[in-house]
């Protein structure tokens, strides 16, 4: 299998609204005092949290965002399982753009091969769906790790993965496309970031 990440070289420098309280957003959400928390914003919403700027500069690029989601993870934090993104249609993400907001995050991103064993279909309390395995289903099949922190880095999100946090509490902004006819798996979007990939 190929490798399952790649920074890219975009600006992400104010990507980010300078009025936007990623505090404030937890502690008034169902996760407030959890360890975990997923948020899930359509195209309309975007501008909400992203920059119209920066959306615009994407655009430029040839990157069209249809939607965003935030994730937050406490520090030394492990979920005892690793998933796939779903899309509400039932299918299986391919990939996003991740980064992480902190730049001294320490933590890595694990990613693992798909077990022949069937995963579990189920429902964040936001309502975003997603597929999981047991951590023990899949602890064999562990295929690569990367600590992303705040570089933007093309993930592929529809093999298993998992977050292990250190010492620094988590917050990701994750980056999700439109689907595409040219993007329907991992290779096909390597090749269509292929510009922007730092190697």
């Amino acid at each position: 299998m190929s490798k399952p990440w790649y920074r890219l070289n975009i600006d992400i420098s104010n990507a980010i609204r300078s009025d936007f309280d990623f505090d404030q957003l937890y502690t008034e959400s169902v996760f407030a005092g959890k360890p975990i928390g997923i948020w899930s914003y359509t195209k309309e919403q975007i501008s909400n949290i992203i920059n119209e700027e920066w959306i615009s500069y994407a655009e430029s690029l040839g990157i069209y965002l249809s939607g965003i989601m935030l994730f937050y993870r406490a520090p030394y934090f492990v979920a005892p399982d690793a998933h796939v993104d779903v899309r509400k249609n039932n299918n299986i993400a391919v990939y996003a753009i991740n980064w992480v907001i902190n730049p001294a995050d320490d933590s890595e991103m694990v990613w693992f091969d798909v077990p022949t064993i069937a995963g579990k279909d189920q429902v964040t309390e936001t309502g975003t769906p997603y597929r999981s395995w047991q951590i023990d289903e899949v602890a064999d099949l562990e295929i690569s790790r990367c600590c992303i922190k705040n570089i933007p880095t093309l993930v592929n999100i529809g093999i298993p993965h998992n977050v292990i946090v250190n010492s620094e509490p988590r917050w990701v902004v994750s980056i999700r496309f439109p689907i595409e006819q040219h993007v329907q798996c991992w290779d096909d979007a390597v090749a269509a970031h292929r510009k922007f990939i730092n190697e």
